[in-house]
């Protein structure tokens, strides 16, 4: 199975930069400002945090069941099955960079079921993968337009957090340009014109995809968009709340631009999981504010959203490893 298959150089070498990135940041702490942290942390919140995972693994089984024969007219896996793919894909997802494990949740429900599923599921897996990037960069444009726009919340934090984001123009140039060229994939263009005249040039994934958006009609299209955008404003509000048990305040148009900044700045396939890269930019962003300690430890609690959900996978891997014996994988 291809989406298993990973460069073992790619492997330790994304390793070696994880490891050593939480060395050089963990050695730069503050122990007596992080023992008060804790001391002060609000652990009630903390584990609601925590509790937030469980439910968006529901969301996604419920998603992954529904959405995959709503767009792609097929006959989808069941809830159960779909909620065991995004648990164990949440596995799989910290030993790869980039969350690419997402993209195995077709070839797991098959093994679950003991069946070979149509390649619409697997397109699909990869049309949500792309849908979930570009919520993420949508909700980030929206946060900065409202905020150069003045119509956000004023106070100490978040001032000082605008200045995060004034500085830093760029960024957003770069959301418009990757959210430009994701809807490309999204968006139902009720054209063959592109798929005729480029078709020789193209992958055939790409092409696969493309010929998938094709069935979709617009109200399909808006009402899957407007679902992942949910999603996700729930899972940047869970990031908030993390930050919040700490005495963190990022509950702010601005915080929930940085947060979505940090979140693709993981994504970026240099480290293993994102375990690292997150706290890096963490620390160079609200460092010269919060000093070293807190965006360190905030970063460790953003990475505690992978771990948690990847651990439940762990209930599933002994009967999913047996199945993989006799299951003749789509290839």
């Amino acid at each position: 199975m291809k989406i298993f298959e990973f460069n073992n150089l790619s492997k330790i070498i994304t390793i070696i930069i994880s490891f050593t990135l939480i060395v050089f940041l963990y050695l730069r702490i503050d122990l007596a400002q992080f023992l008060n942290i804790l001391e002060n942390s609000n652990y009630t919140i903390l584990i609601a945090a925590f509790f937030l995972n469980i439910s968006l693994g529901l969301i996604g089984g419920i998603r992954f069941s529904f959405y995959s024969k709503y767009l792609g007219k097929i006959r989808p896996p069941d809830f159960s099955t779909s909620t065991k793919s995004f648990f164990l894909a949440s596995l799989i997802n910290i030993f790869l960079p980039s969350k690419i494990g997402d993209l195995s949740k077709g070839f797991i429900c098959g093994i679950i079921d003991n069946k070979k599923y149509p390649i619409q599921l697997h397109i699909y897996t990869l049309y949500e993968k792309i849908s979930d990037l570009f919520a993420v960069l949508i909700i980030g444009i929206v946060s900065y337009l409202v905020f150069i726009l003045n119509l956000n919340i004023n106070n100490e934090i978040t001032n000082n957090l605008n200045q995060i984001v004034i500085q830093n123009k760029y960024i957003i140039l770069i959301y418009f340009l990757f959210a430009t060229i994701l809807i490309c994939f999204l968006f139902p263009f009720k054209s063959h014109d592109f798929i005729r005249k480029y078709k020789v040039y193209l992958p055939k994934k790409i092409i696969s995809l493309v010929e998938f958006n094709l069935n979709i009609s617009y109200k399909k299209f808006f009402f899957y968009q407007l679902t992942t955008l949910s999603i996700w404003f729930i899972q940047i509000l869970q990031v908030c709340i993390l930050a919040k048990s700490i005495n963190l305040d990022l509950f702010s148009l601005t915080g929930f631009f940085i947060i979505i900044f940090t979140i693709l700045f993981g994504l970026l396939p240099i480290s293993l999981a994102g375990i690292g890269t997150r706290e890096s930019l963490l620390v160079f962003l609200l460092s010269p504010y919060f000093g070293e300690t807190y965006p360190i430890l905030l970063g460790a609690l953003m990475t505690t959203r992978y771990i948690i959900p990847a651990t439940i996978g762990l209930l599933y891997i002994n009967n999913f490893l047996k199945k993989t014996k006799n299951l003749n994988l789509i290839k």
